[in-house]
């Protein structure tokens, strides 16, 4: 039985209505392979790792989609591997066509549904088959952790790091981090209290990612890491000269992104380092075409995305295009793309005509308001270039323009979750590994 996984929002049980939001699934170990229906019937091993500080006495499973489950309204008692681990297995009949959803939900002592949309499998062809969930059912926020005083050697300077980790990693202990997205002007995309943060307005990042992670509509395993800026912010967020205003100091920054801050943070948290827990990278466009860029960078199986607003957004689309072996993902919001006469577009990008095309996904956007409009024109520009080079609009590069906003940390902050739908939604994770 190969299958793929996805993960959608069942409203309705037996039990009546219940949360809404992430149920992690991930691939642990498929069957080699694939193919249409056999004569005999295989057999679907289901799998769930949770190791919190009040562990259950029992898990159970309810769902739909086998004839055993009777759609949602019987529980299956799964047997008790160890103490953080439980196990069921369902024969799944030649009977059972190809495209058909099993859905699927554990209960903490049969009473405590998993919080999060249904995990669902999707039969591709019949042979055994093993999945892994990591459930939690308790926790819908998640949590921000400050590294103080991380210092770049080579820039000559320290800041802090701030760290947010999704609802369920605190609670499951056995849950491991997927992606890490690095936030440039850290200090601002946070509601934290410091010195130096928000002097113009927080984005709230962390209530975006809690409500777009517990409605499902997300990659719940991203942590997202707000790198603060500095009194060289200027420098260190510009790839050239520009003749008005200096700079050029971006790839010592990255540098500094790559070789202190993502080591850091892969030691303080739990993240998905191994290449034989490698997690693809899902990438789709809204219409629900799936891509997948070839970035699975930061260590193994761990995916790294970069994304920022302003000079930070010229920073992320470059560090996407000039390092897409690192980076995944890029967002780009309100971009200078004026820096140095436009020469993201004239020079990097070449107008469109370079040999070089970036396997990273995109998402652009401005407003159109205020001085320049925004960079309106200059995004756009940016655009035609990327699909000039092969980039497909809501397949690897995504664009918005929010009519009425300016260059503003409000309304950054407020369209935050349209990057978040168009780089991380909620997707089929890709075959990982085959045994």
């Amino acid at each position: 039985l190969s299958l793929s996984l996805r993960a959608h929002t069942h409203t309705h049980s037996k039990m009546g209505f219940f949360p809404a939001a992430i149920g992690v699934v991930l691939i642990h170990a498929l069957a080699m392979t694939t193919g249409t229906a056999a004569a005999s019937s295989a057999t679907l091993t289901i799998v769930a790792r949770y190791d919190s500080e009040n562990q259950p006495s029992a898990m159970w499973l309810r769902g739909q989609g086998l004839p055993d489950l009777q759609n949602w309204q019987k529980e299956f008692l799964m047997t008790a591997v160890n103490e953080t681990t439980w196990s069921v297995a369902f024969q799944v009949p030649a009977t059972v066509n190809d495209g058909t959803r099993i859905e699927f939900k554990v209960l903490y002592d049969g009473q405590h549904w998993q919080l999060g949309s249904n995990n669902v499998i999707q039969v591709d062809g019949h042979s055994d088959a093993r999945v892994v969930v990591y459930p939690w059912f308790v926790k819908t926020s998640g949590d921000v952790t400050v590294l103080p005083n991380v210092r770049s050697a080579k820039l000559g300077n320290t800041r802090d790091v701030v760290v947010y980790t999704p609802p369920g990693y605190t609670e499951n202990q056995a849950a491991v981090l997927d992606h890490l997205l690095v936030l440039q002007d850290g200090n601002n995309v946070f509601s934290l209290d410091c010195p130096s943060c928000c002097p113009n307005g927080c984005w709230d990042c962390q209530s975006t990612l809690d409500t777009l992670i517990s409605q499902g509509a997300m990659e719940p395993w991203v942590a997202a890491v707000g790198v603060f800026n500095t009194a060289q912010r200027l420098d260190e967020y510009t790839y050239s000269k520009d003749p008005d205003y200096g700079g050029g100091r971006a790839d010592d920054y990255l540098d500094f992104v790559e070789a202190t801050v993502l080591p850091l943070v892969k030691t303080r948290f739990r993240t998905r380092a191994s290449a034989s827990e490698q997690v693809a990278p899902p990438v789709a466009m809204l219409a629900n075409a799936p891509s997948s860029p070839a970035g699975s960078a930061g260590g193994g199986g761990l995916s790294v995305g970069i994304l920022g607003s302003s000079l930070g957004g010229l920073l992320s689309c470059y560090a996407g295009w000039t390092r897409p072996s690192v980076y995944a993902r890029a967002g780009c919001m309100s971009s200078s793309f004026w820096w140095n006469s436009e020469d993201f577009a004239g020079t990097i990008l070449a107008n469109g005509t370079t040999p070089h095309r970036s396997s990273a996904a995109f998402y652009l956007d401005s407003g159109d308001q205020g001085p320049g409009n925004d960079d309106r024109d200059e995004t756009k520009r940016v655009l035609h270039d990327m699909e000039a080079l092969g980039h497909k609009l809501n397949h690897t590069v995504f664009y918005y323009l929010d009519h009425g906003a300016s260059h503003n940390e409000k309304y950054w902050g407020s369209r935050f979750w349209r990057p978040m739908l168009a780089l991380y939604p909620k997707q089929p994770l890709g075959k990982t590994t085959w045994q």
